[in-house]
């Protein structure tokens, strides 16, 4: 079955999207937020990433599909971009030059179906021929140097190797499909933006002239040939030195399609680059920059920034606080999305580790290759094994590995994982070589550890080493009390590049009556997507998500109630509030005199005892004072417009 992530923060087009692509026999992943949407997709292994250009709040559609293309382990899954509204074509160049390989438009996303099987179709095409290209890499390297030109790089080159690990990863800059003939049949989006000419049913000798081309495509009968070297010349741009590896397929009796041949392009540029790149001790951050970073992290993640008066959140509190100044495995368990991972964080950031802080989703991750993952490998340990290369473990050196749901793990991976957690010793997988490494180990769970080995979902070997520490991260529900604290920080975090500082006690009343199955996660999703909506200071009812918005309309803005008349003469059509004895307010003058009509939005004795009605004559009251200003209105009865103009809607007030 094909796993395809939905990056959307919309929460009923992401249900819809599911339900659609679920009835197609797709299994779909959903994230709310660009931020979630990359970190699933590093995760976990997906064929395909749907994802929405109209993302509200942090990385925008854009952004996540120009990083998605960026990551090593992301870049050949295809992305489609859609967007629900716009027609602009600006939208769809927007898409393509961040590197999408279809672009969607329309609220029915019309062409989803055949878009999405067709694109799924390419990728398992190119999956199967990498596999047959590092097959017959396999054999070359077994059999010799048979079919090599004498010009091509030797073997054992640094080039070359480089080469040998672009392609064992499939990672061509460029791939024809190419018949008998020498006529181009098929080209990916890779060659059609290297070459930046229109490639299919035109001919070799017409696309490459004067290169020789050709005779070494039509040459490639039953081997792998490589290494072939030529100038491509683009009218109006610099030559290109290009690297050509010829792979025929297999031969098949009875099959129509003998003689195809699929081309793969390399550039010498870029592959000069990364030859560079490689050689480099480091990648990525530069390191006169780390200081103030890990001062900044150390700042966030800080135990007593886990906010909380509630007597679960002080013992987690003290927990945290207790287990950061030791160095052995920790056990988190807690519902989901209760911020399991910023309790590993906290450990890591608050502690005395000098390394990094690595996580790995087990349950999102493919089985097959846990050992790989964690343990690393040696090389040749595999066909494609050309170098070899460190695990998890290996890059936390120092640091700490976070684990989540490691449960998912199969039990001899476990088993592996309690021994190294016992000695701190590692084998790489197709090794023998005893390697001591010294990572903290912090996995977590839904379940509680008893419960895990009573159901046999874990090894009994590695709970006992879990046990020796674990922390209970509570539900949002068992600690509401705590809500105002925890909104009034998260708004002032998050707000703060938007001009949002302080929560409305509308949105205040709302939040505290929602049920919070996504614990803190969910809170601080809604409070993110509100503050990208907020059009001043303050985030008022009606800018929340509509679920949550629509309730607000459901509470009464004010409660008002009618007081006891004060006894002796009164003034007909007013409502007075008894004062102290001694302190009677003095009234105005124009009701000082003789009896006035009553206003609309006067309350009598004879008025029935209505939240309804009072609510209707507080509107008509607000509207009155402000001379008809619904602004000033809302403003004066502290609610917002949305709720305002709903109202008034309501009450057929116009």
């Amino acid at each position: 079955m094909h796993r395809i992530l939905v990056v959307d923060d919309d929460s009923g087009h992401r249900l819809i999207l599911k339900n659609r692509l679920g009835e197609r026999g797709f299994e779909s992943v959903l994230a709310d937020s660009g931020a979630k949407g990359l970190v699933e997709a590093r995760g976990g292994q997906f064929d395909l990433f749907l994802v929405s250009a109209q993302l509200g709040s942090g990385i925008d559609g854009y952004e996540v599909c120009r990083r998605l293309k960026s990551i090593p382990e992301t870049t050949s899954v295809p992305v489609v971009l859609f967007h629900t509204q716009s027609s602009s074509g600006d939208h769809v160049e927007r898409g393509f030059e961040a590197g999408c390989d279809a672009y969607l438009l329309g609220q029915e996303l019309n062409g989803l179906d055949h878009v999405s099987r067709l694109l799924l179709r390419h990728r398992r095409q190119l999956l199967d021929l990498v596999e047959q290209l590092r097959a017959m890499q396999e054999q070359l390297r077994r059999g010799g140097d048979r079919g090599r030109e004498a010009d091509a790089p030797p073997r054992d080159s640094a080039e070359h190797q480089n080469v040998l690990r672009e392609l064992a990863a499939g990672r061509p800059d460029g791939v024809l499909l190419v018949d008998g003939e020498g006529t181009v049949r098929h080209a990916d989006r890779g060659a059609s933006e290297l070459l930046g000419v229109r490639l299919e049913d035109r001919h070799l000798g017409s696309l490459f002239p004067a290169t020789g081309l050709e005779a070494y495509v039509r040459d490639a009968r039953t081997d792998v040939r490589e290494g072939f070297r030529f100038e491509f010349v683009r009218r109006g741009r610099a030559p290109r030195s290009l690297t050509a590896t010829v792979i025929p397929f297999m031969f098949v009796a009875g099959r129509a399609d003998q003689g195809l041949r699929v081309v793969l392009l390399q550039d010498a540029a870029k592959r000069r680059l990364a030859a560079d790149l490689l050689r480099l001790p480091e990648r990525g951050i530069p390191r006169d920059e780390y200081g103030p970073l890990l001062e900044a992290a150390r700042e966030v993640y800080r135990a007593d920034r886990l906010l909380g008066d509630a007597p679960v959140v002080r013992a987690l509190r003290e927990g945290v606080q207790q287990a950061a100044q030791a160095q052995g495995p920790v056990f988190v368990v807690g519902p989901p999305g209760s911020a399991k991972e910023r309790i590993a964080r906290t450990l890591h950031f608050s502690g005395i580790a000098s390394g990094a802080f690595l996580q790995l989703n087990c349950s999102a991750a493919l089985g097959g290759d846990f050992d790989l993952k964690l343990f690393g490998y040696a090389k040749g340990a595999f066909p494609g094994a050309l170098s070899d290369r460190g695990g998890l473990l290996h890059l936390a050196q120092d640091g700490t590995l976070f684990l989540d749901e490691v449960t998912a793990l199969p039990l001899p991976v476990q088993q592996k994982l309690a021994q190294f957690v016992r000695d701190h010793v590692v084998q790489r997988v197709g090794s023998r070589k005893n390697e001591r490494l010294d990572v903290r180990l912090v996995a977590a769970s839904t379940t509680p550890l008893d419960e895990l080995v009573a159901q046999g979902r874990i090894d009994s070997s590695l709970a006992a080493c879990l046990s020796e520490t674990v922390l209970r991260v509570p539900a949002l529900a068992e600690h509401l009390a705590d809500l105002p604290l925890i909104a009034s920080e998260t708004v002032r975090r998050l707000g703060a590049t938007h001009g949002v500082r302080e929560l409305g006690e509308d949105a205040l009343d709302v939040l505290r009556r929602h049920e919070w199955k996504g614990n803190l996660e969910e809170f601080e999703s809604v409070i993110e997507r509100a503050i990208a909506r907020a059009d001043g200071p303050v985030l008022h009812a009606e800018q929340l998500p509509n679920v949550l918005a629509e309730r607000a309309g459901e509470l009464p803005a004010r409660d008002l109630i009618p007081a006891k008349r004060p006894q002796g003469p009164q003034t007909p059509g007013t409502h007075l509030v008894q004062a102290a004895p001694g302190n009677q307010p003095s009234l105005p003058p124009h009701l000082t005199g003789s009896a006035q009509p009553l206003r609309e939005w006067d309350i009598t004795d004879e008025d029935p005892v209505s939240l309804d009605l009072y609510e209707k004559k507080a509107l008509l009251r607000a509207l009155a004072q402000s001379g008809g200003d619904k602004l000033a209105a809302a403003r004066l009865l502290k609610v917002g417009k949305s709720t305002l103009y709903r109202k008034l809607k309501r009450f057929g007030i116009h």
